[in-house]
């Protein structure tokens, strides 16, 4: 707030008070007081900008007028561009009165400015139109009054009033404590038009009275505060000082405040207040009100703070999924104290306490609402390890109440089992296997094939693939074979509890000629429109030579066996569909079918038998990467890359644009079959 004396020292030894209270009013900024549909947009009817002129004579509920509601007299209208705001107005007959009793009442050495737009509307506003705006109580009495001849304006225009009235309530006392009225009337010669009501209020001081400011609030936590100010000037007597403060921020209104401390005695520099019983995580406003013998005044603007968090409250649960080198450990926050705490979890194989030092190692969850696990690896095995959670928010850092204790699992000899050969050519073929038990220690894993079965002595075999690190199941693609040759592969798998080997040595017989072999080419197994059942699986012969598919079979994924005399020509194609008609349709494409079963969005496996059952193909596909994502719900279908390569590994598959291939050749190669080690 300011002193009239301070803003003008030497005009107001001068000039009139009422001058001085204008210049005032003009100098400083006020403080907005709320008016219900100010701009006369709410009106019940509903919208009235319906295109021409349209009305309404209901103004309640915000507004009142004389004759009672929707007596004609005043009227919500809309002209196309005709308001100051928004796109209606209020439109009032020729002595018509309309007023609004606002929430607040006039407050003590303030400065109230009612600022109001008239409009000029062509025909109905009269030459010696008085648009007149008031504020008064809301018993009728007069404090402030203003008006203008509309008329004077560009027709079909508003324009705000030329003067604001304004009312000092150091001026004019017996308003203090009565009820804010905007008050409306339609003098003079027509119509008259508003809108955009709109009322400021101004605090001002008396001379004399006290001149102070808000500072920094310090000491804060999750419930207590310091509240701080300094009294620059004490005008006529030191003043004495009351701190007001809340969850909003009450102005200079002491009742609009939650809470108020009294400091005792007078002031005259800095001075302080402890609060207590605050909210965590709470923004809160504050100020300073100062008494002295010349007035009340008040420290502006009001000053904020936040209170700090509780400390957040956490629980460990039982460690989980152990294994000989690697947990999860599971976390809850049962109470953030108001602010979403960082978790750590401190492990090792002894009990470090509360005490960061003395533990071995540590993993952070980053922040945490609700319950979380971290997975901890490289543990040793048959050992015991403790571990506990830290949780820190700004209001602090809390610990589990206690430290939790697992001990990891021994480490066990592996196993592994051989799987049929995949992808099998004249000269190459995908050797497969599962480890079907790490023994709780991914193991490493080597693949021994060649021309007769060595049993499990590595330098009995003719070659050897490093796989690595494996924990189910693996395939490695091998060439350089030698047509029509029987040829014995198996595995070994070694951890630090042993080697294991595959049971039994599997075997195959490579084809005589590149020509005798049909391979799983092209799948589509999610259409881009979901409900049309136009799936197929695509087989290419890379051959010279055609081959005799009948009898062949589809099988596992779908059940499809091939008519007799049906033959894949050499370097052709062959497509097999869910409902030959919708394929024929979708792609133009003639194909056999229709199958029994389906293709499974999230991945199965495809075999391709002869008719006397020996498995000829196969590949087990998945949905989504490493695999071609564009074939998952895209539309797309996926096409390997090369005849030659694995198609049992994602890598030799891209994502096709769903076209059925019935041209001779491959459709592209990106890697030769030279290059496909």
């Amino acid at each position: 707030m300011l002193s009239k004396s301070i803003l003008f020292p030497k005009m107001s030894k001068f000039l009139p008070s009422s001058l001085l209270t204008f210049l005032l009013a003009c100098f400083c900024q006020g403080a907005p007081v709320s008016i219900a549909d100010h701009s006369f947009e709410s009106n019940p009817s509903g919208d009235l900008s319906g295109g021409g002129t349209s009305w309404s004579n209901n103004l309640s509920p915000e507004w009142e007028e004389t004759g009672g509601p929707s007596n004609g007299s005043g009227f919500e209208e809309y002209i196309a561009g005709f308001s100051a705001e928004g796109t209606d107005h209020l439109g009032m007959n020729a002595g018509h009165e309309v007023w609004q009793d606002l929430g607040e009442t006039y407050q003590a050495n303030t400065i109230y400015t009612l600022t109001v737009a008239v409009g000029h509307r062509a025909g109905q506003t009269g030459g010696g139109n008085q648009s007149t705006y008031s504020l008064r109580a809301s018993d009728g009495t007069s404090y402030a009054t203003e008006s203008y001849d509309a008329s004077l304006l560009t027709a079909g225009s508003f324009a705000d009033g030329p003067n604001d009235a304004i009312l000092d309530t150091s001026l004019v006392p017996a308003a203090v404590g009565k009820t804010i009225r905007i008050h409306l009337l339609a003098g003079g010669s027509g119509r008259s038009h508003f809108d955009n009501i709109r009322l400021d209020a101004t605090a001002i001081e008396p001379n004399g009275s006290a001149i102070l400011n808000n500072t920094a609030a310090t000491s804060v936590t999750n419930a207590t505060a310091t509240l701080n100010g300094t009294v620059t000037n004490i005008g006529d007597a030191a003043p004495a000082i009351t701190l007001f403060y809340g969850t909003s921020d009450g102005g200079t209104n002491p009742a609009a405040w939650d809470s108020s401390l009294i400091l005792p005695g007078t002031h005259s520099g800095n001075f302080s207040g402890a609060i207590s019983g605050l909210l965590p995580s709470q923004s809160y406003f504050f100020t300073a009100r100062a008494i002295n013998s010349a007035g009340t005044s008040w420290a502006t603007p009001s000053l904020s703070f936040d209170t700090l968090s509780n400390p957040p409250s956490i629980t460990q649960g039982s460690a989980t999924a152990i294994t000989a080198i690697s947990a999860s450990l599971p976390v809850t926050i049962t109470d953030n104290g108001g602010e979403d705490p960082v978790v750590t979890i401190y492990y090792g194989t002894s009990d470090g306490g509360t005490l960061i030092g003395n533990w071995n190692s540590s993993v952070s969850l980053g922040t945490v609402t609700g319950s979380a696990s971290a997975s901890i690896s490289g543990l040793t095995p048959s050992t015991p390890y403790f571990f506990r959670a830290r949780a820190t928010n700004e209001g602090g850092t809390t610990w589990t109440t206690a430290s939790g204790s697992f001990s990891t699992t021994v480490v066990m000899a592996p196993t592994i089992d051989n799987r049929s050969v995949g992808s099998l050519t004249a000269i190459s073929a995908a050797l497969r296997g599962e480890v079907t038990d790490t023994g709780s220690q991914e193991p490493s894993v080597t693949i021994f094939y060649g021309i007769s079965d060595g049993g499990n002595t590595p330098a009995s075999w003719d070659f050897s693939v490093n796989v690595g690190a494996e924990s189910g199941n693996y395939s490695r693609f091998v060439t350089g074979l030698t047509p029509a040759t029987t040829y014995y592969y198996t595995a070994r798998a070694v951890n630090s509890a042993g080697t294991s080997w595959a049971p039994a040595s599997e075997t195959f017989v490579t084809p005589n000629a590149l020509a005798s072999q049909v391979v799983i080419n092209e799948i589509h197994y999610d259409p881009v429109d979901e409900t049309s059942p136009a799936e197929f699986i695509e087989l290419y012969n890379p051959g010279t030579s055609s081959i005799d598919l009948s009898g062949w079979m589809l099988t596992d994924a779908v059940d499809f066996t091939f008519p007799q005399g049906t033959v894949i020509g050499a370097n052709g194609y062959l497509v097999i569909g869910e409902d030959p008609t919708t394929l024929n349709t979708v792609f133009g494409v003639t194909a056999l079918g229709p199958w029994v079963g389906g293709l499974r969005n999230d991945g199965e496996e495809i075999d391709l038998r002869d008719a006397s059952g020996t498995l000829q193909d196969q590949v087990n596909y998945d949905a989504g990467f490493p695999w071609p994502t564009g074939a998952r719900g895209g539309g797309g279908s996926m096409e390997l890359i090369n005849p030659v390569l694995d198609n049992n590994l994602a890598s030799s598959w891209r994502t096709s644009g769903s076209t059925i291939n019935t041209e001779p050749g491959p459709i592209a190669t990106y890697i030769s079959a030279a290059d496909s080690n």
